[in-house]
């Protein structure tokens, strides 16, 4: 453009010398329009960018168009006939970007439509809505969401403070662990994950989930412009004096938003008391983890709570006077006088943990084993110093299995190994509305268990409590689901010295089990039903976990 300008004011020149532009009028009315048509051009620059169109192509277009409508509108004599050229092209390539931009849009975020000019003239102008909080909100930065009187006065700012406070608190109340929420178009989906299992959530209109996704953006300290890009954020949440930490993970594209949210009080927990261990197992793991060196193996599916039991036993380690270490490849949270690394590579592991280890560390604790070289170095290590490590599997003797092929020599593998723990989580049967019944004598035949161990089992209510009137009294505890938080289910392979000898020697597993019972380890399943007896759980509850799992 500026190579040009010397060219139009030659060209103003001429077309003012000639009476083009005679009249003052004309000529306002040239400089008005020019004067908008600039005014506009970095607005469409802003806006590709927004929407991911190729902004610089976008932006040269429409300045090129109205360079071209201005060069005409100045050469051609006649100035009706300039003004219309200079209409149609800077009109012509702006409606075509709008045109190009809406189809790549929502309908909310639309532009140029009826719907937005009566938006920004206010005649759409939403009432005020009353601002309403259910719990105190606390952004990325620590400090409370407290709306100001400026914000109490604008409709959006309320309007999406509402709809956060609405939803958050709806998590709190149901105890979720995650969440999840997807809007796409019109509609949206919202879904929770409490005490393990999916529960679908009341929707919203694709509009108000988009203002609920970026105001929880906003407090999590995240770019509501970045679409495409996953961004992490966090947020605090604090009902009846009980701070819950919120993780907040967003991602989208052009045409949807979807946010999850994970609740970290809900996913870790660090107290070894609280995970449902017997005192007898919380013995031996704590033995096995203070003799001052040795491994131990905690493993599970997926979601079993395997990072808790990882994070609790290191927590009951002396991290005044111990150096106390933790390798992740993504920490879930920090732990109090405990150093943390992460590592994004897999590949690099043996070379950072060899480093870690240069540095003499008391307990090393590990998420994974992903390679022969990294098994080495541990198997070393913990010849004078401790490794807690973590492993995915399904029973202990799978991950035993699985830590001895990484290693390649079985010999080495055991020789410094204490023992393997496998876990699973199970819901506990709400105490509030429990039912009691007497078991099937035939059920309690097939679980080798007989009637005079078992008074009574316990399982969710089989009929709704109503009110005088016949409505639905729901659970105050457990808001209908008949259970009421997680418990852990634990098996543990203690490697004595014949397990050791056997695996050595590459027994088959039906020995390795036979002296594993016989040294009197309890199975996951054995584990479950001792709870079902204690009415902890219910029978439906581990048939559920188990035929789960074998799927």
């Amino acid at each position: 453009m500026p190579v040009l300008s010397p060219f139009i004011l030659s060209a103003v020149a001429d077309a003012a010398l000639n009476g083009v532009f005679a009249s003052p009028w004309k000529l306002l009315l040239a400089m008005l329009l020019s004067a908008g048509w600039i005014w506009l051009a970095p607005k469409v620059n802003e806006d590709a960018m927004y929407v991911h169109l190729p902004r610089q192509s976008w932006s040269g277009a429409y300045l090129g168009a109205g360079v071209l409508g201005l060069i005409l509108w100045f050469v051609i004599p006649i100035y009706a006939v300039g003004l219309l050229m200079f209409v149609v092209f800077v009109g012509g390539s702006l409606a075509a970007y709008v045109m190009i931009r809406n189809g790549k849009v929502d309908p909310e975020d639309r532009i140029g439509t009826a719907e937005w000019f009566a938006n920004i003239t206010g005649a759409n102008r939403r009432k005020v809505e009353a601002v309403q909080t259910h719990l105190r909100l606390y952004g990325a930065d620590g400090k409370a969401v407290i709306l100001s009187e400026t914000d109490v006065q604008d409709s959006k700012i309320v309007h999406g403070y509402n709809l956060a406070q609405n939803f958050l608190y709806d998590l709190a109340r149901i105890r979720a662990a995650e969440a999840d929420v997807v809007a796409q178009g019109g509609v949206s989906q919202i879904r929770a994950i409490v005490d393990g299992v999916l529960q679908h959530r009341p929707t919203l209109s694709g509009e108000d989930a988009k203002a609920l996704i970026r105001y929880i953006q906003t407090k999590a300290g995240l770019d509501v412009n970045e679409r495409r890009r996953p961004q992490k954020g966090k947020i605090s949440v604090d009902l009846a004096n009980s701070p819950v930490d919120m993780e907040i993970l967003t991602a989208g594209t052009n045409t949807s938003q979807r946010m999850q949210i994970r609740v970290m009080q809900e996913l870790i927990q660090t107290n070894l008391d609280l995970l449902g261990m017997d005192a007898s197992l919380v013995e031996q793991l704590l033995a096995a983890t203070n003799v001052g060196r040795g491994m131990l193996i905690i493993s599970g599916p997926g979601k079993s709570g395997v990072t808790s039991t990882l994070y609790s036993l290191l927590r009951r380690q002396d991290a005044y006077m111990k150096m106390l270490v933790k390798v992740e490849a993504h920490s879930a949270m920090a732990l109090e006088n405990i150093t943390q690394y992460e590592y994004e590579d897999p590949a690099r592991l043996p070379e950072m943990l060899a480093t870690i280890m240069r540095r003499d560390p008391d307990v090393i604790l590990l998420d994974q084993c992903p390679d022969a070289k990294t098994a080495g170095l541990l198997c070393d290590f913990s010849r004078e110093k401790v490794v807690i490590l973590g492993a995915k599997a399904k029973d202990s003797f799978t991950a035993l299995a699985r830590w001895v092929m990484t290693v390649g020599d079985p010999g080495r593998a055991v020789k410094r190994l204490h023992g393997v723990t496998c876990q699973t989580l199970i819901r506990k049967i709400c105490p509030t509305c429990r039912e009691p019944y007497q078991p099937d004598a035939n059920l309690l035949k097939k679980i080798n268990l007989t009637s005079d161990r078992v008074d009574v089992f316990y399982r969710p209510p089989t009929q709704k409590v109503t009110d005088n009137k016949g409505n639905v009294i729901p659970c105050g505890t457990c808001q209908d689901s008949g259970y009421y938080g997680r418990t852990g289910v634990f098996e543990y392979l203690r490697l004595t010295r014949d397990l050791r000898e056997l695996v050595k020697n590459q027994a088959p597993l039906t020995q390795l089990k036979s002296v594993a019972r016989r040294n009197k380890m309890q199975y996951l399943q054995e584990n479950a039903l001792g709870k079902v007896v204690a009415g902890i759980t219910s029978i439906q509850e581990v048939v559920r976990t188990f035929q789960g799992a074998k799927k």
